[in-house]
């Protein structure tokens, strides 16, 4: 797995003797000439007054923490994907409910629900880009766990 870390997000990183937080955060080739990867970082202590260099191969770091301001936000329909147990597929969520493939999308209406390849009888749910995917993630599920499917007259939900 490759993860794609921009250094300057870099935050705070765990060594041996636990956490430090993190200023400059660099990687370059060894000084030593020996092919390995190094890093180095001014560690700084509380209220930000640097304390000191610290320098060693990228090996010995644990982990590193990245401040939730700089970590990359999720799409919406990524977000929603995620809570209905899905996948985005050109900005269309696709999920499965029961047997049945719905897909979700962001139209000029809002977001709207149908059986996957049925969209002509579609269900417009009204909410926006602006909405939260919970909330839109929400509503959905709740009319397929009550039986209420796009595509059916919704006085009539006793049919799947």
């Amino acid at each position: 797995m490759t993860l794609q870390l921009n250094p300057a997000d870099i935050g705070s990183v765990l060594l041996a003797d636990g956490w430090h937080t993190v200023r400059n955060f660099n990687t370059g080739a060894s000084p030593f000439g020996d092919g390995t990867i190094w890093f180095s970082f001014t560690d700084t202590l509380e209220g930000g007054v640097e304390d000191s260099l610290l320098a060693g191969p990228v090996s010995a770091i644990q982990s590193v923490a990245v401040p939730k301001s700089h970590q990359p936000q999720q799409s919406q329909a990524e977000e929603i994907a995620r809570q209905v147990k899905g996948r985005v597929e050109d900005d269309t969520v696709i999920f499965e409910f029961g047997t049945v493939e719905f897909e979700l999308w962001l139209g000029s209406g809002g977001w709207s629900l149908a059986r996957r390849g049925d969209r002509d009888n579609a269900r417009a749910y009204g909410y926006g880009k602006d909405d939260r995917a919970g909330t839109v993630a929400s509503a959905v599920m709740g009319d397929l766990k009550t039986g209420d499917l796009p595509g059916q007259d919704r006085s009539d939900s006793s049919t799947p």
